[in-house]
């Protein structure tokens, strides 16, 4: 037996044959291993994918919260499909950062075969991923602020806005009309145009025009903006003008009379206007702050000032035709960056025929312009407007005529470093969100 056995291990082909028999099961294993390991790879690839654009569709969704989950898992049950396993999902969602986060987590096991030679029944797969509406911002340029009224953003006849760098932005959350273009002659070239409500005659239906929304408005139309609290205040207005002098008294420093500029080269000084004034020729108005409590009227005439801040009351119209306003805010001090303010809510607010070259804020949340603009005026041998910046915060406005309005605005944010934007405002920094469907991201 012994000798038997000795033989048995020193044959070649028998030791071939033991070993062929313990490893071909090892190498089947290993091999089947390797292909079912990268199965699984292949397998979890593509539920991240799944669960990645389940929670981006969720948090994009325009809704509340719970509608916001149930979008998400919606689009999960329509792209599944692409699956050979049947996942388990938990949804929730995370409040604890500034964003709401919408959380989901995905597990499952794939049965193995070749792979089980070496004890492994299964192999699992867990998948994790969250998604939030970051809100990404931009500097103020247009903001009309109305909360309900229709036609805040609105255009007639065949008027042109040129506000290539421009955020509009509308407050009002009426359904239908916050963009009006009226006609199909009417364009707006803005950088966004954004509303809380919505635009019939922007493009969201628009059955009247030939072509689509872009060849009116080339940005597009964003809706479902979020709203937005006025950035200055009217409390700004309020407080300054109790910086004014009194009107009701005939001895303090405030012009009673009537003001009128008829001939010759006018000249303004600082103070305080308690009756009309009507400017009909050259006018320069001297640095310092400008208190009207009467109607302002430009007729036909020229209008300069530097570091200069035009204060309305209340019940003051403003009506400017055929005029060129050249205008620019102080960089230093109390108003710094503020070129008009009012609470004037008068319907007669009105820019005619006038090259209106402000820069700096106009800051008049209760009023409503009447912007009407024709190729009659040839803005005094300008091409266009000159200034770096302007800032429009209004309740409303329409532009009419068959001319182009130009607005300047710097291209992206205002850098208050430049010294050519040193008196731009830090209320209006960063205060115009895009849409939520721009900003949904993922969040590892």
């Amino acid at each position: 037996m012994r000798n038997f056995l000795r033989r048995f291990m020193g044959h070649t082909n028998a030791n071939v044959a033991v070993i062929a028999t313990l490893a071909i099961p090892v190498l089947i294993g290993l091999g089947g291993g390797a292909v079912e390991f990268g199965a699984r790879l292949n397998a979890e690839r593509d539920l991240q994918a799944i669960m990645d654009g389940a929670v981006l569709a969720g948090v994009a969704f325009d809704g509340e919260d719970d509608e916001r989950m149930e979008a998400a898992q919606e689009f999960y049950e329509a792209t599944r499909f692409r699956l050979n396993f049947e996942p388990t999902v938990q949804w929730a969602w995370d409040y604890s950062s500034d964003n709401a986060v919408l959380t989901a987590h995905a597990q499952a096991t794939i049965p193995t075969m070749l792979v089980g030679l070496l004890g492994i029944e299964d192999l699992r797969l867990d998948v994790r991923s969250a998604g939030t509406t970051a809100r990404t911002w931009g500097d103020a340029c247009w903001m009309s602020m109305d909360e309900h009224e229709k036609h805040t953003i609105e255009l007639h006849d065949e008027v042109r806005i040129e506000a290539p760098n421009c955020l509009f932005y509308g407050n009002s959350d009426d359904f239908d009309d916050v963009v009006d273009l009226h006609s199909c002659d009417n364009y707006l070239n803005a950088r966004m145009v954004q509303t809380v409500g919505g635009g019939h005659h922007a493009g969201v239906d628009p059955d009247h025009c030939p072509g689509p929304l872009t060849d009116y408005i080339p940005s597009g139309t964003f809706l479902n903006a979020y709203v937005i609290p006025d950035p200055i205040g009217h409390s700004r207005v309020t407080n300054a003008l109790r910086g004014a002098a009194d009107c009701r008294d005939p001895g303090s420093d405030a012009v009673h009379e009537r003001v009128r500029i008829r001939t010759g080269n006018g000249r303004l000084e600082p103070g305080t206007y308690c009756e009309d004034v009507s400017v009909e020729r050259t006018t320069h108005l001297e640095p310092g702050t400008y208190y009207f409590f009467g109607d302002f009227t430009i007729d036909g005439a020229r209008v300069t000032g530097q570091d200069v801040t035009l204060i309305f009351g209340d019940d003051v119209n403003f009506e400017w035709e055929d005029a060129t306003v050249i205008l620019s805010a102080p960089d230093t001090g109390t108003y710094a960056g503020m070129a008009i303010m009012g609470l004037n809510d008068s319907d007669r607010n009105a820019f005619d025929g006038s090259l209106i070259d402000i820069e700096g804020v106009i800051y008049m949340p209760l009023a409503k312009l009447i912007w009407v603009n024709d190729r009659r005026n040839s803005y005094q041998h300008m091409h266009q407007v000159q200034h770096e910046w302007a800032v429009w915060i209004v309740e409303g406005a329409s532009w009419e005529g068959d001319g182009t309005v130009f607005i300047n605005f710097p291209e992206g944010d205002v850098n208050t470093r430049d010294r050519r934007y040193a008196g731009y405002p830090d209320e209006l920094r960063n205060i115009v969100p895009e849409s939520n469907s721009l900003s949904a991201r993922l969040v590892r």
